[in-house]
C-alpha cells in the first residue's frame, strides 16, 4: 500500500513539473513572438513616416513635419512619433508625450551613433513602452532620427492569459 501511494505521488509530482515547465516555455515563446511582431509593426510604421518626412526636414518646413507627426497613426498601442536632430533637440513630436521625450532618448542616440535602427522596451511611469529609433539620412549621412513610441502593456496581458 505504501509503495503504491509513493508511486502515485511521484507520478503526480513529475507530471506537475512537466506541465509547469511546458507552460513556462509556452509563455516565453508567446512573449518573444509578440515582441517580434511589435518590432515589425514599428519598423513598418517608421519606414512609412520616414518616407513621408524625407523632404520635410528642412527648418522652413517644420510646421509640416509637426503635422505629419500629429497625424501618424497605427493600430494597437501606438502612442506617437518624434523627430530629433543630431544635437538631440526635438524637431517635431507628438503632443502628449512625456517630458522625458522632449529631448532625444538614449535609444535614439544609440541609433544615430551606430547608424542603424534600434528597438527596446523601457518603463515609462508604470507602463512598458516599446521605442523604435531609425536614423534619417540625407546624402548618405544621418541628419536626424525618428523615434516611434508604442505601449507594450498588451504583451503582458497576453502572456498572463497563457497562464490561465
Amino acid at each position: 500500500m505504501r509503495i503504491t501511494l509513493r508511486l502515485i505521488l511521484a507520478l503526480v509530482v513529475a507530471s506537475s513539473v512537466v506541465v509547469f515547465g511546458s507552460t513556462v516555455y509556452q509563455a516565453h515563446q508567446e512573449r518573444l513572438r509578440l515582441e517580434e511582431e511589435l518590432e515589425h509593426r514599428a519598423a513598418l510604421l517608421a519606414e512609412n513616416v520616414r518616407e513621408a518626412a524625407q523632404s520635410l526636414l528642412a527648418p522652413e518646413r517644420s510646421a509640416e513635419l509637426q503635422q505629419l507627426v500629429e497625424r501618424a497613426e497605427d493600430r494597437e498601442g501606438f502612442i506617437g512619433a518624434a523627430f530629433y536632430d543630431m544635437g538631440g533637440s526635438a524637431l517635431a513630436l507628438r503632443p502628449g508625450l512625456p517630458q522625458q521625450f522632449h529631448a532625444l532618448p538614449p535609444l535614439g542616440a544609440e541609433a544615430l551613433q551606430l547608424d542603424q535602427t534600434r528597438g527596446s522596451t523601457i518603463t515609462v511611469g508604470q507602463e512598458p513602452w516599446y521605442l523604435f529609433a531609425m536614423p534619417i539620412h540625407q546624402e548618405r549621412q544621418p541628419t536626424a532620427v525618428l523615434v516611434i513610441f508604442h505601449n507594450a502593456r498588451y504583451i503582458d496581458g497576453h502572456v498572463r492569459q497563457v497562464w490561465r
